[in-house]
């Protein structure tokens, strides 16, 4: 399953020290916003035991590679939200996170493992 997503997370850096309603608007949004995206790939599977999840965050900008990893929290978190994956944990998917120029996109990919 392929999901497209036409903004990026916001950096770790960014939001530390933000108000804790301000995170939680972050977290909202990023659920719906991935809820939406299910919708509209039709997904009906069950939600994965175990599974390869890759994300390519394209922004104007790059990241370092520890704020890179620690952005797409929100994203993995709305995948366990949405019921796509049973747990977020090391026992349950495999993550690979990478970056790119151009106009900001979040482009998930999702295979059973």
């Amino acid at each position: 399953m392929i999901l497209e997503i036409p903004r990026v997370p916001s950096s770790p850096n960014y939001l530390r020290g933000k108000h804790w309603r301000v995170r939680w608007r972050e977290t909202k949004l990023w659920n719906e916003e991935v809820g939406l995206a299910i919708l509209q790939a039709r997904h009906q599977d069950p939600p994965y035991p175990r599974a390869q999840v890759t994300i390519n965050r394209r922004s104007r900008g790059e990241l370092d590679p520890d704020n890179l990893v620690g952005s797409v929290k929100p994203v993995i978190d709305a995948l366990r939200h949405a019921s796509i994956l049973v747990n977020d944990s090391p026992d349950h998917i495999t993550l690979t996170v990478t970056q790119s120029r151009g106009a900001p996109l979040t482009r998930i990919e999702i295979q059973q493992l």
